[in-house]
């Protein structure tokens, strides 16, 4: 385990275009401030920089309130910075909000329109894209809701799904804009927890057969406050500090795919970073 100096060469920025590192997102000296209860300034996220390499599977782990969430939507260019520049392929963000359209979402909630089809949702998101041929939407439709396990329920509304099938809907519509970044933020934190393994094992299945078609990996950020999830997922896990939100770890994992919850390996990293982080971020 690296200690907190290391780190801080460890996550220094360094321009995207460097020999040293190539970052397909980079987040420089990020803060955001937002107004408290009592009028005055309450800053959320502290001075964050880091860079996060292409195609891999990212994992964004800290307490309540510190800030994950705040970063992942200023990375999807939802929510503005207060200081600092997000870069994604070496494009400042701010200067170029066509950017967005490489991005896609999944949020803690399906948030699918319950008046609309399985398939009508998925099409919504085609359509609100604005790059993609509608000649192309009813493959695509197809395409997705069978890579998660729907394809009989196209015709179905959300509301005659169980909540695991509505996250996986969810996740169709947002890798059916064939996104060149999925950002995730606690997708399945509101399912039971033998619903959310068994999505964790079919978000990893899709990830690896996506590349397997296309030759590459698509670049996954994905906010979790579950160690254990991170672990199973995630190539790089950034940890972070209570409010206001500042890295204090990073941890490559390098236990070979496909994972089991129970591999020693797995259990040892997730016990050595479940260690560190009452130390650092809640003590």
């Amino acid at each position: 385990m690296e200690t907190e100096t290391d780190l801080k060469t460890t996550l220094k920025a360094e321009p995207p275009d460097s020999p040293q590192i190539q970052s397909k997102v980079s987040v420089r000296n990020l803060s955001k401030i937002f107004e408290g209860p009592d009028g005055k300034p309450l800053t959320v996220i502290d001075d964050v920089s880091l860079e996060l390499r292409p195609g891999r599977f990212i994992g964004l782990i800290g307490p309540s309130g510190c800030g994950k969430s705040t970063l992942l939507n200023i990375i999807a260019n939802l929510e503005t910075l207060s200081s600092g520049e997000i870069r994604i392929d070496g494009m400042v963000l701010k200067e170029h909000p066509d950017l967005r359209r490489r991005l896609a979402y999944v949020f803690q909630t399906p948030r699918l329109l319950n008046w609309r089809k399985v398939k009508d949702n998925i099409m919504f998101a085609l359509k609100a894209n604005g790059n993609i041929p509608k000649e192309e939407w009813d493959a695509r439709v197809k395409k997705y809701l069978a890579m998660v396990g729907l394809e009989d329920f196209a015709n179905s509304f959300p509301l005659q799904l169980s909540g695991g099938m509505q996250q996986r809907v969810g996740i169709a519509r947002a890798l059916a804009i064939e996104p060149d970044i999925l950002l995730m933020d606690e997708p399945f934190s509101m399912l039971d927890e033998m619903t959310a393994k068994n999505l964790r094992e079919d978000l990893t299945d899709i990830w690896l057969k996506e590349e397997a078609e296309s030759g590459k990996r698509r670049t996954i950020i994905f906010v979790t406050h579950d160690i254990g999830e991170a672990v199973f997922l995630c190539d790089d896990i950034f940890m972070m500090t209570r409010r206001p939100g500042k890295l204090f770890n990073y941890e490559e994992v390098t236990v070979p795919r496909p994972r089991g919850y129970f591999d020693p390996k797995v259990l040892q990293i997730q016990s050595d970073l479940t260690r560190l982080f009452y130390e650092k971020a809640l003590g």
